[in-house]
């Protein structure tokens, strides 16, 4: 079990309840300064460093002090731990339920928050087969401040994002529960949003209650056509583009319609959660118009065969090819019927042509390979892009030249081919069976190279 724990100040603010406060008379001393600076949260590591806080942690105090024992709330499976010393280690504690469990603690960047977590980093790790994180480096989140609002929500949820993003990657494979119950309560709605993507629960305890909360709510999806339409458009060197177009003009006004960006054309935390959900599924999902596009070319050129040098040649898709222990789908492949002579297009929606360019290089390259081993004569090499009439592809330039390095290298044609699409439709009527619904019989296709000469479909 993976727990994962943002971290506020409340080991610290409990200091200053009535019943706990006469309890630490000692060691807080009788300075109102000293609490005025916690409740504040402008304390210092030498303001802090006099106050046992095992002891308090531990609650050992009761001992010593009757006032602080309705303040000690101990569990069988933790019977050395004040459960009430903060609202991180109750709700640690509650959810490990005895069992083994490695915790990442992430802390605001204050020092109070940095404070807290170490402290309690030190407290439970190695305690009842607890493994406690907790690395300044790493886990004091950068700009995740309430003293500057526009850091906090342009830098410092993304920053907290990222280092999530980590810790869900290194451990896909075991049960991840995101505890909430401390540190800022404005996190509360974006890594709800969060967690429903990532299809985490999410748990969350008020420190008077004994009982945790998991926050439920329907595993959130952006539709993928969303995501190849929109999240090309977050893209930072777009939304600075000054003298937009038309479309481009439209195109902003849609993402701030669906508060992607702000008035300002900055991103907001539910359009950089859209931006982190992109990157993720560039690599592995394939759009519902993406699959159209390579159905209705499929239908086109088993019509009209495809034609070059003269030469008529058979389309099959999803052609797989092998050399060894090298495997590559085509996603259209061509062959005369009379040799060897092969095409290959690739179909790219612009979204992972900006989030995967060198796996689709490294991509080309096998299978250009793979062909030659199989004794292919491959004549030429298609990319194909479908997009938004508002993406550019001249962002593209300079690596389509990389492209054609490589094929020029193997004396094989090289061709940029794309496809504009008005809209992506929200019903595109593709069923998950393979086969297009009547209605799609009316999507035309304009097939353009990127010299603009065109050829409809």
């Amino acid at each position: 079990m993976i727990i994962i724990t943002t971290v506020g100040t409340s080991l610290l603010t409990n200091l200053l309840k009535k019943n706990v406060d006469k309890c630490f008379g000692v060691s807080l001393g009788d300075s109102e300064n000293l609490k005025e600076k916690i409740g504040k949260g402008t304390a210092t590591k030498e303001d802090l460093n006099d106050i046992n806080f095992c002891g308090f942690i531990d609650g050992q105090l009761a001992n010593e002090k009757q006032l602080c024992r309705n303040f000690i709330l101990k569990d069988t499976n933790y019977p050395d731990i004040n459960l009430n010393a903060s609202a991180e280690i109750k709700s640690i504690c509650k959810i490990a339920n005895g069992k083994p469990a490695t915790v990442y603690l992430l802390a605001t960047d204050t020092f109070m928050s940095e404070f807290a977590a170490e402290k309690i980093r030190e407290a439970l790790d190695g305690r009842n087969s607890l493994i406690v994180n907790f690395e300044k480096v790493n886990h004091r989140i950068k700009d995740l401040s309430i003293d500057d609002p526009k850091k906090f929500e342009q830098k410092g949820f993304e920053n907290l994002i990222n280092t999530i993003d980590v810790i869900y990657k290194n451990h896909k494979k075991d049960e991840i529960i995101l505890n909430i119950s401390g540190g800022y309560k404005a996190l509360i709605p974006f890594l709800t949003i969060y967690g429903q993507i990532r299809n985490l629960p999410l748990m969350y305890i008020y420190e008077d209650s004994e009982e945790l909360i998991e926050i439920k709510g329907k595993y959130l999806n952006f539709n993928i056509e969303d995501l190849e339409s929109l999240a090309p458009l977050l893209d930072n060197n777009f939304l600075r583009t000054k003298n937009k177009n038309t479309e481009e003009i439209n195109a902003i006004d849609r993402l701030k319609d669906k508060n992607l960006i702000d008035n300002n054309n900055k991103k907001t935390v539910l359009g950089r959660i859209l931006e982190k959900e992109a990157e993720q599924k560039a690599n592995v999902t394939k759009g519902a118009f993406g699959t159209i596009v390579e159905l209705k070319l499929l239908e086109r050129y088993m019509v009209m065969p495809f034609e070059f040098d003269n030469r008529k040649y058979r389309v099959e898709r999803s052609k797989k090819i092998l050399s060894g222990n090298d495997r590559a789908e085509i996603d259209l492949f061509f062959k005369n019927k009379d040799n060897n002579d092969i095409i290959f297009m690739e179909v790219k929606s612009y979204l992972k042509m900006l989030k995967r360019k060198n796996e689709i290089k490294d991509d080309m390259q096998k299978r250009i390979g793979i062909a030659k081993n199989n004794n292919y004569n491959l004549k030429k090499y298609i990319l194909l892009i479908y997009k938004a009439v508002f993406h550019r592809l001249e962002r593209f330039n300079t690596y389509f030249n990389e492209l054609k390095q490589i094929t020029d290298n193997e004396n094989v044609a090289f061709q940029v081919y794309y496809i504009d699409i008005d809209t992506y439709p929200k019903h595109l009527g593709y069923n998950m069976d393979g086969f297009l619904h009547k209605d799609t019989e009316k999507i035309k296709i304009e097939l353009c190279n990127y010299d603009q000469t065109t050829t409809n479909t």
